[in-house]
């Protein structure tokens, strides 16, 4: 004689086990495109940082209607000429939802402004500087920086948080 009854256990432990494996199987996959956690907002090297600066009116009039990503460089240096790709890519990648500026150092004046303002160890200026700002809460800018080249999908995964916080706490409207 056979028992035709499964039970619960034998249907709910298999059906545990598939989502399981897909959930870890997600993570992974977002934490491959640089998107696993959320960036944090405040002073540690994985969040958006509050850290007082002054921001150059120029950005601060920009990430008021959308994020921003700012490129800082020279056009003769390898790690600035494979970042420069790389921005380019992120920004064709998200044109309707951020506002880019591309600048060359010694040669567009606002280059200077960025260092001074987003330089991510306050100290002596490399090239190429890369930003992400975006609207926090209580009408605060966040941002972060890097100099030297930034992978492709680490930016890409600030960028999409910078775009989910100026929905969040920004205009959200992306009108530029």
């Amino acid at each position: 004689m056979t028992n035709d009854k499964i039970g619960w256990k034998g249907v709910a432990l298999p059906i545990i086990a598939v989502v399981m494996i897909f959930g870890v199987g997600y993570i992974i996959g977002q934490y491959q495109k640089g998107n696993a956690l959320p960036q944090g907002i405040g002073t540690g090297d994985d969040d958006f940082w509050t850290i007082a600066t002054t921001h150059p009116s120029w950005a601060a009039d920009a990430v008021r209607t959308a994020p921003v990503l700012i490129f800082t460089h020279s056009t003769n240096c390898d790690p600035c000429i494979e970042q420069a790709d790389i921005c380019d890519s992120v920004n064709e990648r998200y044109s309707t939802q951020i506002s880019y500026f591309d600048f060359v150092s010694g040669i567009d004046p606002e280059a200077p402004a960025c260092f001074d303002a987003y330089d991510p160890d306050d100290g002596t200026h490399y090239i190429p500087l890369t930003v992400v700002l975006t609207m926090g809460p209580d009408g605060a800018i966040l941002w972060h920086s890097w100099e030297g080249v930034v992978e492709e999908s680490t930016l890409s995964g600030w960028v999409e948080q910078a775009i989910e916080y100026n929905e969040q706490y920004g205009s959200g409207t992306y009108a530029r």
